[in-house]
């Protein structure tokens, strides 16, 4: 294909559509095919480039990188899943598209970030994050198996020249094309960090341990069935981080993972590999996945599969799921076996859900499965009010929803786990285990730091 020759045709039909509308303002979209990338020497190129930016890599689903926002929203207060369906539906209300969009994949989307507390604040503390960060991107650069598209979102007032506009759609397009030329240059690292990391990871058991003795007393005593308690750690980095080499390991190790990074500015990056769907909206088709039970990979299968304790974790994840759907009145579903998935160093028990459905909104999804037993326990608000007075620490985006939902309909989100955020210069490791009654202490402290331990050897080269 003579993708430039294609280029100037579509740049010349476009040109002749705009002139023709005479439209002085308004939300535009524009999609046009690109060739074969790179999506992480993509990313790496722009990453400087905004001070906003986001990625998002699922092998053999969609990918996408975001760069700069067109239009966002910020909210604080309650019901944060509403507001943010407000703003998607006013969003793709008034977004005018000017070229036929010959795959779902490349429909436009608005991109989301949720906190996993819901609780209003009125002024958001030091390093706190925003409840709910809704964003139509400027720039969006999809795949999708091995299909490639740019998507601008624009926004044209009375005093913009839709001339702007074209050179803004060729300017980028070119330098993402130009960026697979370029040489990639290998930087040297200290490797040192990774030791000094693991010791203060031994030096950090002590106030987990304490926390963990505190809520199999609460289980004990039958206040609750589940809880889920997590362990930060904030380690100071001798030099500047590096996401290229991050991300290309995740792709490497962690490919059963999704890979996801969002950048609020040079200062406030979280990212990470989460291998936790809490849903998937697909043309009708509804999927769900439950995550729950841990167990190093390299041990065999058959543990995962016989341990009581597990299971039992595990179950508790899948019954609230099928309850959340007949809540919606889902009640034709499907349930897939009983696996063992490996995520690099770790393995999880999981089950797939499926369920056809006729309209469901991502929304409804979000405020009824969000926070599932996998990240909070059960009874759901029983475990947050003991999960506040059991952690030392705000929770933030840390085990909360991540992920888009496009015009369609269609949406994809994670539950951001398995991650960190860079803040301050320094990195915040956050990591959990689930306490159900036979639960060990030092079990569940060997699997949190599992799960810390996994992701610094995807951060720190050795």
């Amino acid at each position: 294909m003579n993708h430039e020759a294609t280029f100037s045709e579509f740049i010349k039909d476009l040109s002749i559509q705009l002139e023709n509308t005479g439209l002085t303002e308004g939300l535009l979209s524009i999609c046009l095919n690109l060739p074969t990338i790179d999506l992480i020497d993509t990313y790496n190129y722009f990453f400087e480039k905004y001070s906003f930016s986001s990625f998002w890599e699922e092998n053999e689903a969609l990918s996408y990188i975001a760069l700069d926002k067109c239009r966002y929203c910020f909210f604080n207060d309650l019901n944060k899943f509403d507001q943010a369906r407000h703003f998607t539906n006013k969003i793709f209300n008034e977004m005018i598209f000017f070229n036929n969009q010959d795959d779902v994949a490349s429909l436009s989307k608005v991109i989301y970030f949720f906190s996993f507390d819901n609780t209003p604040i009125e002024i958001l503390k030091a390093n706190e994050v925003p409840r709910m960060e809704a964003i139509l991107p400027k720039f969006l650069i999809i795949k999708k198996s091995e299909k490639f598209w740019l998507r601008v979102n624009y926004q044209l007032y009375n005093s913009s020249k839709t001339e702007d506009l074209i050179k803004e759609i060729c300017r980028i397009r070119n330098q993402i094309i130009d960026i697979q030329k370029s040489i990639k240059i290998k930087r040297k690292f200290d490797k040192s960090q990774i030791r000094r990391f693991n010791l203060l990871l031994e030096k950090s058991n002590e106030d987990i341990r304490e926390s963990i003795v505190k809520g199999l007393n609460i289980i004990d005593k039958g206040d609750i069935q589940k809880i889920v308690l997590c362990k930060r750690l904030d380690f100071k980095i001798n030099q500047a981080l590096d996401l290229n080499l991050i991300l290309k390991n995740f792709r490497s190790n962690l490919s059963n993972s999704c890979s996801y990074v969002w950048k609020r500015n040079n200062d406030d990056i979280t990212f990470g590999a989460s291998p936790e769907k809490l849903f998937s909206l697909s043309e009708n088709i509804l999927t769900l996945e439950a995550i729950a039970g841990t167990a190093p990979s390299e041990i065999d299968n058959k543990f995962l599969l016989n341990s009581y304790k597990d299971k039992i974790e595990h179950d508790f994840v899948i019954n609230y799921l099928i309850q959340s759907l007949k809540f919606l009145n889902m009640n034709e579903y499907t349930q897939g076996p009983l696996e063992v998935v490996s995520f690099g160093p770790i393995s999880h028990l999981c089950t797939k859900i499926k369920s056809i459905f006729d309209e469901c909104c991502p929304f409804d999804l979000l405020q009824i499965l969000h926070p599932t037993p996998a990240v909070c326990g059960l009874p759901k608000n029983e475990a947050l009010d003991f999960i506040d007075h059991l952690e030392s620490f705000s929770r933030d985006n840390y085990a909360a929803p991540i992920g888009w939902v496009d015009s369609n309909g269609n949406s994809d989100f994670r539950v951001a786990i398995r991650g960190a955020r860079y803040i301050e210069e320094k990195l915040q490791f956050t990591a959990g285990s689930g306490l159900v009654k036979g639960s060990k202490v030092d079990f569940e402290l060997q699997e949190i730091n599992l799960k810390i331990r996994a992701l610094a050897m995807q951060v720190f080269p050795r």
